[in-house]
């Protein structure tokens, strides 16, 4: 994980991936309850199954971004890492040019889909008979938000890239090394036995 200055889009970050977060628990916890009081007394809740999956496809793109900025995304280094170090920043933005075109790509046409529904009016056939705009517009916000952090990285990047700083553009956007990953799990491990020790 990296390590970003506290700025606002990562404070927005990390505030839209505890909201997101708390939709799915939230969503997790209903569906636990759903389920006792069926086996317990054969009575469910109308609709827990879609609120659920809006749950988590809101919580989901609201947590792009967060997951971005820390390098939690899944990304496939077999080969990244034979390429020489001067290479690798270019790989680094190519990865992220890909990645913009297609959150783009999604954006635009889950917007396309959010405005359609809103123009004819179009409701979920459930019995909650939800406006399908809400939901579709909460999950376009988060693509939205996902491309802005994305183009902040990008721009980050190529600066960095100009400036014969190409250390600083695997930082900020390369692949995490197994190296970095055992250190990151390390110093994790101390801090927590540090602080059962503290406890004690």
């Amino acid at each position: 994980m990296i390590n970003h200055k506290e700025t606002s889009i990562l404070r927005i970050s990390r505030w839209m991936v505890w909201v997101g977060g708390s939709l799915i628990l939230a969503a997790a916890a209903v569906i636990c309850i759903e389920v006792l009081m069926r086996s317990a007394f054969g009575k469910s809740f109308a609709g827990v199954d879609e609120v659920s999956g809006y749950a988590l496809a809101i919580g989901t793109t609201w947590a792009c971004g967060y997951a971005l900025l820390h390098k939690s995304h899944v990304r496939i280094d077999t080969l990244y890492f034979l390429f020489p170090r001067s290479v690798r920043p270019f790989l680094d933005i190519a990865a992220l040019i890909a990645l913009l075109a297609f959150a783009s790509l999604l954006t635009y046409r889950g917007a396309e889909l959010a405005v359609l529904s809103a123009q004819f009016d179009a409701h979920s056939m459930t019995p909650l008979a939800s406006p399908l705009w809400i939901p579709q517009g909460l999950w376009v916000f988060g693509l939205l938000a996902f491309l802005v952090v994305i183009l902040s990285l990008l721009w980050r990047a190529i600066r960095a890239l100009f400036s014969g700083q190409s250390d600083l553009v695997s930082n900020l956007v390369g692949p995490v090394s197994i190296e970095e990953e055992l250190h990151e799990e390390l110093d994790d491990m101390t801090r927590r036995q540090t602080g059962t020790g503290e406890n004690s």
